[in-house]
């Protein structure tokens, strides 16, 4: 049997990979019952995702070198990219317009969500640059290093949380002003 992911004969690290993880972090948005999306609880389920998945990556760079578990790495791997993605896409194809069209008199809005959306490209990169490093580790193509791999892991999990944090302090309450208001 060939890893997909490494390309190494045997190995089965690949196995973990099998698991879908939208299916894991709760990725689906939430849904009222006339079929239209509620803002805040899609944004809230989106906002939980990433924190779980901050925190199990976290916990894996706590593990390190003592318990490096390469099939646990090439799953974690493989969720960070897309939870961040759904995640994005969804703020930035449906929830900052909302904000936009129902805040057009803040300016300062306007600034902040093109910070955020900004915010979010440097994530992506990150992500890609982490994704690529755990695999690297996985299939031996670079040294061992877990100084190095629980440092970006920690770098990575701290930049997330600040930037979950800002949109659960500000994006949150102004989403559930515009759903009293019944405009979400």
């Amino acid at each position: 049997m060939t890893d997909t992911a490494c390309g190494r004969e045997g190995r089965g690290f690949c196995l973990s990979l099998s698991m879908a993880p939208d299916e894991v972090f709760g990725l689906e948005p939430a849904s009222r019952p006339g079929g239209g999306t509620d803002a805040v609880a899609a944004l809230e389920r989106h906002l939980a995702a990433q924190e779980a998945l901050s925190s199990k990556l976290g916990l894996f760079a706590d593990r390190l070198p003592d318990a490096f578990d390469g099939p646990e790495c090439l799953y974690l791997a493989r969720s960070i990219y897309p939870a961040l993605q759904k995640a994005h896409a969804f703020e930035e194809a449906e929830l900052f317009p909302l904000l936009r069209r129902n805040s057009a008199e803040r300016a300062d809005l306007s600034l902040t969500l093109d910070r955020l959306t900004f915010e979010h490209f440097e994530d992506e990169t990150f992500a890609e640059e982490l994704v690529d490093t755990l695999v690297d580790h996985v299939c031996g193509r670079m040294p061992t290093r877990f100084a190095m791999l629980r440092t970006m892991l920690r770098s990575f999990c701290e930049g997330i949380s600040r930037h979950l944090a800002f949109e659960r302090a500000h994006l949150v309450p102004m989403l559930r002003q515009l759903e009293n208001a019944g405009h979400a």
